[in-house]
């Protein structure tokens, strides 16, 4: 976990991705830290099942999911993650099964490092002052009673949130705007698509190269915070889940949606040569009776055209498994039938 104002890291080692270890481990965090306010994350089981449901509701965090398929949008976390494997493999010298053992030094370690973004250590912003030094203590004489060494904490950590914290906010932000003007100066800007606009989109499900790089059409719908696009199909239907701009290309309008849009149930039989094929289709919501041969350019229904080839092949494959067992079982009943042959003949 990552705090996205300090950059401090809580690292624990897991034995599995289990939604109550991942609960557990999260429960232990928040008790040595505190609840956040928001609490990021991908749309992992691990995060989006009923127990974490259950920890924001009743702590009332924000519990917000980043795009689907898109990590970038948790970019922060993502990075610490690198960070933290090459802490861990750099201390193992090959023995990769000790690897817990070396998360708690890691996590010191990296969070006692000055962090380019605030130019502070992660570890002075979240606890307001500086980790300990590795050196002999037993002989320090400080000579502060207990009192006065309270009375001096105090004064540090109210001079830290009067001064310290806003003089770090205000760098933090030159230097995302620095670095705005720099990706700008380097990169093409794309405004947001307005509603209502016409496109595609990567098909991150796409197993095969035979299979189509995008699907679609889509109109987009909405536009959140994160600056993903909600989107509908022809039919209305809400796309699954929200896309982000990289996934996303916009098409020509010349072709105009149609206003009368079927749904395929079910494909039941194709005829045609390879590239020139027309398929039998069940249409949803309307009878046998009224079943079409419809070429493909007529069909918006990319995953029912794979299954339904996907199912031709399986149902090839067993009739040819169960050819080559009718092969085998008549061949071993004709070599029985010749031996007995045999056996009659010599008796």
């Amino acid at each position: 976990m990552v705090d996205i104002f300090t950059r401090y890291c809580v690292l624990r080692a897991l034995p599995d991705k289990r939604a109550p270890t991942i609960a557990r481990a999260l429960i232990s965090v928040f008790g040595d830290y505190g609840f956040p306010k928001v609490l990021q994350s991908d749309n992992g089981t691990e995060f989006v099942n009923t127990l974490i449901k259950a920890i924001t509701e009743v702590s009332g965090m924000d519990h917000r999911l980043i795009t689907p398929y898109h990590p970038r949008a948790n970019g922060v976390a993502e990075r610490w993650v690198g960070t933290v494997k090459q802490g861990i493999v750099k201390l193992l010298q090959g023995k990769s099964n000790d690897w817990d053992l070396y998360v708690p030094t890691v996590q010191l370690f990296l969070n006692s490092k000055h962090n380019p973004l605030h130019g502070s250590r992660p570890y002075s912003l979240m606890f307001a002052r500086q980790p300990n030094k590795l050196c002999d203590y037993t002989n320090d004489d400080t000579n502060v009673s207990p009192q006065q060494a309270l009375e001096l904490r105090k004064e540090d950590i109210e001079q830290f949130e009067q001064a310290v914290i806003p003089a770090i906010q205000e760098r933090m932000q030159r230097m995302r705007d620095a670095e705005k003007a720099r990706y700008d100066s380097k990169n093409r800007i794309i405004k947001p698509l307005p509603i209502g606009t016409k496109v595609v989109i990567k098909n991150v499900h796409r197993s095969g190269k035979t299979e189509p790089r995008y699907t679609g059409p889509f109109r987009i719908t909405g536009l959140n915070r994160g600056g993903a696009y909600t989107l509908a199909d022809a039919t209305g239907q809400q796309h699954a889940c929200n896309v982000p701009p990289s996934h996303i290309k916009v098409v020509s309008d010349d072709i105009a949606l149609s206003d009368e849009v079927y749904e395929v149930e079910r494909i039941l039989d194709h005829k045609g040569r390879p590239g020139h094929y027309q398929y039998l289709i069940k249409w949803k919501g309307y009878s046998e009776a009224q079943n079409t041969w419809e070429p493909q350019d007529n069909l918006n229904a990319e995953r029912i055209l794979s299954q339904y080839w996907d199912q031709r092949k399986q149902v090839q494959q067993e009739a040819k498994a169960t050819r080559a067992q009718r092969k085998r079982a008549a061949n071993n009943n004709a070599s029985a039938q010749t031996n007995n042959k045999r056996q009659r003949r010599h008796a």
